[in-house]
Parts: C-alpha cells; sequence; structure tokens
C-alpha cells in the first residue's frame, strides 16, 4: 500500500492518494489518520486506487490503515 498527495482542494488541503497493492478483490475500508487529529475520516473502496480523504494542515503526518495494515507516512 502506498500513500500520496494527491489533487488539490484548496489552501493547503489534498486528497490522499491512496494505491492498494497484494489486497484480495472485494471491497476495504480505508482509514485515515493524522499526527494532529488522531482518525478523522473513513470510506469504503472496491478499486486499487482511491483518493475518499482530504486534509489540510501544513506540517503534520497523515496515513492510512487498511485491514490493519498502516501506508507510509506522507508530511503535509
Amino acid at each position: 500500500m502506498q500513500l500520496a498527495k494527491g489533487a488539490t482542494c484548496g489552501p493547503h488541503c489534498y486528497s490522499l492518494a491512496v494505491s492498494l497493492r497484494n489486497f484480495a478483490a472485494g471491497p476495504h475500508t480505508v482509514a485515515c489518520w493524522s499526527g494532529h487529529a488522531g482518525q478523522f475520516d473513513s470510506y469504503s473502496t472496491s478499486t486499487q486506487t482511491s483518493s475518499g480523504c482530504s486534509y489540510g494542515h501544513p506540517h503534520d503526518t497523515v496515513w492510512v490503515v487498511v485491514e490493519g495494515h498502516r501506508s507510509n507516512t506522507v508530511t503535509w
């Protein structure tokens, strides 16, 4: 699983671009986390690439958790 900044959604705001690799086909719940706010959103996806969360706090860290697996951490 890989996390990166996605499309911009406002000043300092970007979507979280999530790429799932080596996950079984079917729906998966993506939980979005930050160092500042803890878990701030979640969504379900059945695609390998998705961007259901966005975040806009500069100098914070974000990551996602899918089925107990944590992604890399990205500094905003």
